[in-house]
Formats: C-alpha cells, sequence, structure tokens
C-alpha cells in the first residue's frame, strides 16, 4: 500500500508543477488520475490476492492442455516423487506426501506420466498412483469412453471430491461445482474446480478495474477484480 500512495503522490507532485491550465483541462486531468488511481488500487488487490495464495500453498499454475489430456489423481500410500525427467535418475522437484491429490497429464514415457504438483511440472512413477480407472486404461492403451454432457442435479456425496469442495465453498455450490455450473460472482478457485485449467489467460487493468479472460476449448471466461461476470 505504502507504494501506491508514493506512486500517486508521484503523479499529484508532477501535475502540481503544471501552470496556466483550464478548468476544463483540470476537470480532464483529475479524471485521468481518478482512473490511474482505480487502476492501481486494481492491480495491489489482485497482486494481494495471488501473494496469499502463494503463501497458502494454493496458487494455481496454468499448464497447457485441455480438460479431456488431464487426469485427477492420489499419491499412493508408499508417496511419490516429482522428477524433472521421465526417469529414476531424475532430479527430484519434490516429495509429494500419501494421500495428496496430483494433476496427471496424458503423456506418458515409459513407466513415467507427466504431472504437475504445487506449481511445478515434471514426471512420476505410475506406480506410485492410487489405482484410478482412467489412469489405468490410458497406461494400458485403452481408450475412454466420451464423457456424457448431460447435466445432472446430484452428487456422491461420500466422495473425497465433494468433501472437499463442499468444505470449502458449502453444500449448493460444491453440487453446481461437481456438475460444471458457472454463475455470476464464482471465485478463479470455483471456476478451476468446475471447469479446470484454461488453456489460455490474459488480463488488463481498466477503469473499471483488472480485467481477466480465460480460454477453454467451448468459452470465453470473463473476471472483473477476481469475480466471474460473464462466459
Amino acid at each position: 500500500m505504502r507504494y501506491l500512495f508514493i506512486i500517486i503522490f508521484g503523479i499529484i507532485t508532477i501535475s502540481s508543477f503544471s501552470q496556466n491550465k483550464t478548468y476544463d483541462q483540470l476537470r480532464i486531468e483529475r479524471i485521468q488520475l481518478t482512473n490511474e488511481i482505480t487502476n492501481l488500487q486494481a492491480r495491489l488487490k489482485a497482486v494481494n490476492a495471488e501473494m496469499e495464495k502463494l503463501k497458502n500453498g494454493t496458487a494455481n499454475v496454468v499448464f497447457e492442455g485441455s480438460g479431456n489430456n488431464r487426469i485427477e489423481a492420489k499419491v499412493g500410500s508408499g508417496g511419490a516423487i516429482l522428477r524433472d525427467k521421465s526417469s529414476s535418475t531424475g532430479n527430484i522437484l519434490a516429495a509429494i506426501k500419501a494421500g495428496e491429490s496430483i494433476l496427471l497429464y496424458k503423456e506418458k514415457n515409459g513407466s513415467y506420466i507427466k504431472a504437475a504438483y504445487n506449481g511445478q511440472l515434471g514426471w512420476v512413477s505410475y506406480t506410485s498412483i492410487s489405482s484410478n480407472a482412467e489412469l489405468n486404461n490410458y497406461m494400458k492403451g485403452k481408450t475412454s469412453k466420451p464423457t456424457s454432457t448431460t447435466s445432472i442435479s446430484t452428487v456422491d456425496v461420500n466422495s473425497d471430491r465433494y468433501k472437499r469442495i463442499s468444505k470449502l465453498y458449502g453444500h449448493e455450490k460444491a453440487v453446481k461445482i461437481i456438475n460444471k455450473q458457472l454463475w455470476k460472482g464464482m471465485s478463479h478457485g470455483m471456476v478451476v474446480e468446475s471447469l479446470g485449467q484454461p488453456s489460455n489467460r490474459t488480463s488488463v487493468n481498466s477503469s473499471e478495474g483488472l480485467k481477466e479472460e480465460w480460454k477453454y476449448p467451448s468459452k470465453t471466461i470473463k473476471f472483473l477484480n477476481g469475480e466471474l461476470i460473464s462466459w
């Protein structure tokens, strides 16, 4: 916040040296300064939010690949090692505890599969992942049947995913998220839980605040100051 005041003070100080300006010119300059302050405040809010996510270890890292090419899984009882290469001789990027969630990509090399964990992209051994039907079929070369896009209104309340999401957002929102529903006011985390990570994202500061666009294969998601406004 101190840096924001320094920047604002600098802008105002520079402006104070302007001489012989008309009332209309000063009015326009005031509007411009107000817009700059609004943009800085929005950016500061976004930066603080990202810092908080990093501090709590919940920052979302975007990797290439659509939802159809990713598999959500859990680490087996013996834990897993994320390596920079698809080999037991690869450098260790992270040691993952048993039972932790991990995002896998449909890209394999021998018994290793590409994985994303805690903001890092690497490789884990297939044998270190808990039994997962989709993963097992992929590793065996079997083609999964297309997932139905028909909306449903119920969920398995005993599933680990439901328990995790409902703990974060409550029952009603958890049901909507698991059914891939969208609504205005959703946070970044809710959209990721509902649709997965976007293939691309862009952001721009405006007079209204920080605007963001997330690209998915079939839709574009728009945020304003961290809240979903349209899709």
